[in-house]
């Protein structure tokens, strides 16, 4: 059965969900020994409970809506969008920065202020979160635009502040410990191989059915008791503190998921039922 070592499923769990600017450096150092790699995985389960019992109503996230307001009053903030470079050039926010989702933004880390609010969107709303996460590891004061361009453009005033002139970042010199800049790289290194940490839903069923990963529901306890997918083996409620194992050989799997007027359940992506 396909296999992923348990630091990199908790690392990669807690980088997607959202943390915040004040986990230590210890988190991405390089293991050499059991013993270290079994300590770091500790000091990141302690870290992200620690994390979650003082998540922010806001959870990180700002509205299309706030977004396009702090734009036109001129407010004081960094906005990156890491959608491609192709995307950024038909069109963008005004005042955004174009720096990719993936390596670029390692690259970019020392560069990116840390002296004010940071907005960061993508195409959907998904990418910038985890570009968030990474980001508040980093140091950064950051926050995921909801929606993304989609719901950007969607907004009344997105038309007026539209632009294709390009925007570049303030001159500035923020430091970052190398070793965490370099986990971060191997962060979108692995996103990139592993398809941005997504799995549709046909390959969720096919490989839950097999008994390849251990599926996740994420939703309120409310909703999981409501109606739920048969094989989902748990129900942790986003924010709560706690992360799932499951057995040694399978692969834990985060599920959210939204119930349809058809009556089929469907990955956050919105692709296939369950």
């Amino acid at each position: 059965m396909k296999r992923i070592c348990t630091k990199c499923i908790v690392a990669a769990l807690i980088l997607s969900m959202g943390i915040t600017a004040g986990i230590p450096a210890y988190a991405a150092q390089p293991q050499t020994t059991a013993a270290t790699e079994q300590a770091a995985q500790l000091s990141l389960e302690e870290t992200a409970s620690q994390y979650f019992e003082n998540y922010p109503s806001d959870k990180h996230v700002v509205s299309a809506e706030q977004l396009l307001n702090r734009v036109e009053e001129g407010e004081s903030f960094c906005l990156l969008d890491i959608r491609s470079a192709e995307d950024y050039a038909k069109g963008h926010i005004q005042g955004a920065v174009n720096i990719p989702y993936g390596a670029d933004v390692a690259d970019a880390l020392e560069i990116i202020p840390n002296d004010q609010p940071v907005l960061v969107y993508c195409y959907s709303g998904q990418t910038a979160s985890q570009t968030v996460a990474l980001l508040r590891l980093a140091g950064k004061d950051a926050y995921n635009v909801s929606g993304g361009f989609t719901g950007i453009s969607k907004q009344e005033k997105a038309k007026q502040l539209t632009v294709k002139t390009e925007t570049a970042l303030p001159e500035g010199n923020y430091p970052v410990d190398p070793q965490l800049k370099q986990a971060i790289r191997e962060y979108y290194e692995l996103a990139a191989q592993s398809g941005k940490f997504n799995m549709s839903a046909e390959q969720v069923k096919k490989e839950a059915a097999e008994g390849k990963i251990y599926l996740v529901d994420i939703r309120s306890e409310n909703d999981y008791l409501k109606s739920r997918i048969s094989f989902a083996k748990e129900n942790i409620p986003f924010g709560k503190g706690k992360f799932a194992k499951g057995p040694e050989d399978c692969i834990p799997v985060l599920q959210r998921t939204d119930r349809f007027s058809d009556g089929c359940h469907r990955t956050h992506d919105g692709t296939g039922c369950l």
